[in-house]
């Protein structure tokens, strides 16, 4: 390699390196010499879509979670379709669905349906299970 003067930086094989002199890796002055690879970014980008992945990964097991205990030993009440609200994006036709139905302590709820069907209308009549502690998690029963 030619020679260069400290701080120079210079590109191998698509990474950057420093020429640093002067400097141990501690940072103190001394008689060193030699080449530094920025790492700290690669590293960075691992751990950024690691942990990207880790919480996809949690949100994904919870709701499966979810959706099995309602399932198992979800209460099957009737309701009835308050409101569907359409997605504001034109090429996303999704429409959210909520249902008003009352639990078996009296209670009010207004739930998102997260198992909609197409074809529901405002006013429907529906059986639901609801979660037994997360109330306002239902689903249209089978």
């Amino acid at each position: 390699m030619e020679a260069a003067q400290a701080g120079t930086v210079i590109f191998h094989a698509g990474k950057r390196d420093e020429i640093y002199r002067g400097q141990r890796s501690s940072g103190m002055p001394g008689r060193r010499c030699g080449i530094r690879k920025e790492k700290r970014m690669d590293l960075k980008g691992i751990l950024l879509w690691g942990g990207l992945a880790i919480i996809c990964g949690a949100i994904w097991f919870f709701s499966r979670r979810i959706k099995k205990e309602i399932e198992e030993n979800g209460i099957l009440v009737p309701g009835v379709i308050s409101r569907i609200v359409e997605s504001a994006d034109p090429e996303d036709p999704d429409e959210d669905c909520y249902v008003r139905y009352q639990t078996r302590e009296g209670e009010e709820i207004e739930g998102l349906l997260s198992n909609p069907a197409a074809g529901l209308e405002v006013g429907q009549k529906v059986w639901i299970k609801y979660h037994p502690k997360l109330k306002q998690n239902c689903r249209l029963a089978n």
